[in-house]
């Protein structure tokens, strides 16, 4: 293991700057600004290490949920399922490929791993975000089938707010 950790690193620079540097700003902008900059620290220091393990996590409970909600829908509900089954199926089949894309590349990720699973999770994301337009302006769905969907999707949002928290290690902040 390669010592001292990402963690360790932000941990030291916090100290060093919340110590030596801080006490020597008088009170205005620069201040602030790394005061600003230490909350930062602080949290990424606690979040450097979830970002694989959060989306794995939310890929996961997605491509569940998704699988669920577009089962529960009926048929004759409207081609606009059929097209997001199909859609889904298409990405569900592509999870274990490790490509780059080019926006997590271009959002600074480097590891290819990682960069596969934001691929995934944004495209698992478009989904949703695609199913819920569709909900919305079905007018032919009965409550029947809507009603359990919805609560799916309910539920689902919930879990990604408090994983998301966790991997940004905002959960605890003051």
């Amino acid at each position: 293991m390669l010592r001292p950790t990402t963690g360790e690193l932000l941990r030291a620079v916090h100290i060093q700057l919340a110590g030596q540097v801080l006490p020597a700003l008088a009170d205005g902008a620069p201040r602030r600004q790394l005061k600003s900059a230490l909350h930062l620290l602080r949290r990424l220091e606690r979040s450097w290490d979830l970002q694989a393990t959060y989306l794995e996590a939310d890929n996961l409970d997605l491509a569940e949920t998704l699988d669920r909600a577009l089962r529960a829908l009926p048929a004759e509900a409207g081609t606009g399922y059929a097209r997001l089954r199909t859609r889904f199926d298409r990405v569900r089949n592509r999870l274990p490929e490790r490509e780059i894309a080019g926006s997590a590349a271009e959002a600074g990720v480097h590891d290819p791993g990682l960069a596969h699973l934001m691929t995934v999770n944004h495209a698992l994301q478009e989904i949703l975000a695609d199913l819920q337009a569709a909900l919305r302006h079905d007018r032919d769905l009965p409550s029947t089938a809507l009603s359990p969907v919805t609560s799916m999707v309910s539920g689902l949002h919930r879990r990604l707010v408090a994983r998301a928290g966790e991997a940004a290690g905002t959960h605890d902040d003051n």
